[in-house]
This record gives C-alpha cells, sequence and structure tokens, in this order.
C-alpha cells in the first residue's frame, strides 16, 4: 500500500506545485517527475523500515522498544535513498530532511505521551 499512497501523495503535491507559494517553498520541480517518483518514494519508505527492522532483530531489541534514532528516520531515509533513483536533492536536503523528520518524531512522540496516546517518549 505505501507505493499506492506514495503515489497518490505524489500526485497531490503536483496538483499543489501549480500556485506560485508552493513552487517557491519546493526543493522539486513537481512537473519534470512523475508518479513513478512517488511510488519510489513510498517504497523506499517500507524498504527503509524493515532494513531498520532486520538491523534491530539482530541486536537484540524486543518489538516494541524504542531503537533510537533508526526507529525516527528509517522510513525517510529510505524514501529518498529509493528515490535518488529518479531524483537526488542534494546532500544538504538530505541531511535537512532526515533531521526534521527525527525532529518532528521526537515532539509529535512527546505529545502523544502527554496526551497518554502513546506507551513511550521516544
Amino acid at each position: 500500500m505505501a507505493p499506492i499512497f506514495g503515489m497518490i501523495m505524489f500526485g497531490f503535491q503536483q496538483w499543489l506545485y501549480q500556485f506560485a507559494p508552493i513552487q517557491q517553498i519546493s526543493f522539486i520541480n513537481y512537473h519534470q517527475y512523475g508518479l513513478g517518483l512517488g511510488f519510489l518514494l513510498g517504497l523506499g519508505a517500507i524498504l527503509g523500515d524493515l532494513l531498520k527492522s532486520f538491523f534491530k532483530r539482530r541486536a537484540n531489541r524486543q518489538p516494541g522498544k524504542p531503537f533510537f534514532p533508526f526507529d525516527q528516520i528509517d522510513f525517510t531515509a529510505g524514501g529518498l535513498a529509493l528515490g535518488a533513483i529518479i531524483f537526488w536533492p542534494g546532500w544538504p536536503v538530505f541531511f535537512t530532511t532526515i533531521g526534521m523528520g527525527l525532529i518532528l518524531h521526537l515532539i509529535f512522540n512527546l505529545i502523544g505521551f502527554t496526551l497518554k496516546l502513546n506507551k513511550s517518549k521516544i
């Protein structure tokens, strides 16, 4: 489902790209790329999670236990890595995206923990 959802979201972003304010803040010209990039980003996100889970088991981590920082960046890193087949944003954008993903993941987990929606802060 992730590759299909990736294509749907990429299509939505292509539609949004027609508006000048969106074009000004975008890292990518959505008119240059097709839905295949969305497919790769979605597939990469799931493969990144699978790869992280593989190494988590090799490190004898119990299912559901935190594996910081890999739990926070697996989807993002996997999506960017596989998407690089078609589009490479450059190292500054790559590291900014990974860093923002890590920070936002931690913030939303803390909010969920505070609201008693999550069992863990990380």
